[in-house]
């Protein structure tokens, strides 16, 4: 009776699955859709007006915009605008319809329209919702003699959703009153995390308050008790994160003056930056089938080992930025899915090692810090190794699976 030999050729491919998530976020985009970009007010005024009701619109501005005037944002649309860390001088208004959202982010200035009066950036009425990201409101300035520059925002029976926002009331002359950052009224709520507002300035007159207590926390939903709402400047949570011009101070008659600036700075931490390397493939080769009684025995009859081991290594280089402890975490597969290979309607399970203890799919196989804080010697390295059983050979066939690594920043314990 001639004995038939099974030759296999196992080869594993990789693949490499990268998992990272997007903390939170005010902006929003109808999916798929490419921004309009937008560089003067004709334009903007007639895109968004021009949307049909219940339209979603993504805009980006790609230069500055002077000189504007109303932009009327009615009958439910929702409309996202990236700035561009540019400035848009005009006044939105959403007053009728069904209710409208308008969405405003990208690091950049939204001014009210200058005038006799000046006008407001936003009036928001009948249950919208304004959002913005990072921008600055500034109410419009006022240009005749003892008149006041307009609110920053107006808004009646609706809802502001302000991160990291600065809004200050416009700038008025002479006798004229300062007026709010802020004028609300009815069932108006602003939630806000990390925003400072002002008061208008320039006028001798009344000062009106800087924001009612309609102030909500953006995460939380609380409300925010301001035990002055005529200070100014009123700061929520860490503050604008932006550079704020204080005012001049005018004197003319020798007596004392005093005025308050709000004095921050724009802070960052930079991003983690890592590069990751593993194996293009692990190939186990040609492997022999054996019989079953040998599936606890370290080797055949033919004396050839029944456990057949592969290493291989992953490795970090150029990791830097993982603040307060962080670490680059790397795993391999999922919780409770046992790695496998398959070949001629055959499954052959396969147990994975790392360095030269066992390692189960889900848990941490490699975890790198910083380049800098390696000691001299050490480096970004993780070795580990893919094994199989050859009793679980029972078919001839080329077998192949997948090895799925999975990257994290892990936050410091």
């Amino acid at each position: 009776m001639k004995k038939t030999k099974k030759i296999l050729s196992l080869v594993l491919s990789i693949a490499m699955l990268c998992t990272m998530f997007t903390a939170f976020g005010l902006t929003a985009s109808a999916a798929g859709e490419t921004p309009i970009e937008i560089s003067d007010f004709a334009t903007l005024k007639s895109t968004v007006e021009g949307a049909t009701a219940e339209a979603t619109l993504e805009i980006d501005i790609k230069a500055d915009i002077t000189g504007g005037s109303y932009i009327y944002i009615n009958n439910g649309k929702n409309i996202t605008i990236n700035l561009n860390s540019h400035t848009v001088q005009c006044y939105f208004k959403s007053s009728s319809g069904a209710a409208s959202t308008l969405t405003i982010h990208g690091k950049g200035t939204v001014k009210g329209p200058d005038g006799k009066y000046g006008e407001a950036c936003a009036d928001f009425r009948n249950g919208s919702t304004l959002i913005a990201n990072n921008v600055k409101f500034l109410g419009g300035t006022a240009t005749s003699e003892n008149c006041y520059g307009y609110y920053g925002l107006s808004i009646i029976d609706s809802t502001v959703k302000l991160d990291n926002c600065y809004v200050s009331g416009g700038k008025s002359n002479g006798t004229a009153d300062n007026l709010s950052a802020i004028a609300s009224s009815g069932t108006t709520k602003v939630y806000a995390k990390n925003c400072t507002f002002v008061r208008g300035s320039g006028g001798s007159g009344s000062n009106y308050y800087t924001v009612q207590n309609i102030v909500y926390n953006l995460d939380t939903g609380e409300k925010i008790e301001i035990a002055d709402i005529n200070q100014s400047p009123i700061v929520i949570g860490k503050g604008y994160t932006d550079i704020v011009t204080g005012n001049v101070i005018k004197d003319t008659d020798g007596s004392p003056a005093k005025a308050e600036t709000p004095v921050t700075a724009t802070a960052t931490i930079p991003s983690p930056t890592y590069t990751v390397t593993i194996p293009a493939n692990v190939d186990l080769g040609s492997v022999k089938g054996a019989l079953e009684k040998y599936r606890s025995a370290e080797t055949d009859r033919a004396g050839e080992k029944i456990i057949v081991e592969k290493s291989f290594s992953i490795s970090a280089s150029g990791v830097d930025n993982l603040f307060d402890g962080k670490t680059l975490a790397v795993s391999i597969g999922t919780t409770g899915t046992e790695t496998t290979l398959t070949g001629g309607g055959n499954t052959v399970p396969c147990k994975l090692n790392k360095g030269t203890t066992a390692y189960t799919e889900g848990a941490e196989f490699a975890s790198f810090t910083n380049d800098v804080d390696l000691a001299i010697g050490e480096k970004n390295e993780q070795s580990g190794a893919i094994v199989i059983n050859r009793c679980d050979i029972t078919k001839s066939a080329d077998y192949t699976g997948t090895l799925t690594f999975n990257i994290e920043i892990k936050e410091g314990i």
